[in-house]
């Protein structure tokens, strides 16, 4: 497996799926076989129930729920993490962004 949290999510990794991961964790673009394999490229910020920010205020990738706990990929951090969803509030969807082809983790900000 690679070297990334995301990578070691993917069931069944093969090296196009493994490869598409690397690439989102180091450029945070998303790519058609994720897709196909269950992951959206959909980012979202993250804070508590209270409306304090976590992770900076940082966007992460929304992995999905299950078992009560929303999965998330920290792009800036390569790893992935759950919250509980009851005392987790998502704001900030977005789908699909539209990323410069020299665009790296790292360039990822707060949200105002």
């Amino acid at each position: 497996m690679g070297e990334t949290g995301l990578a070691r999510t993917v069931p069944g990794t093969d090296g196009a799926r493994e490869a598409d991961a690397v690439e989102l964790a180091s450029t945070g673009r998303g790519s058609v076989v994720l897709s196909l394999a269950g992951f959206q490229d959909q980012w979202v910020t993250v804070a508590s129930i209270a409306g304090k920010p976590q992770r900076g205020g940082v966007p992460v990738l929304l992995l999905g729920e299950r078992e009560g706990a929303y999965a998330f990929y920290d792009c800036v951090r390569r790893e992935t993490f759950r919250l509980p969803v009851g005392s987790t509030s998502l704001h900030r969807f977005e789908l699909e962004p539209d990323r410069p082809d020299d665009f790296t983790c790292d360039a990822l900000t707060a949200a105002p």
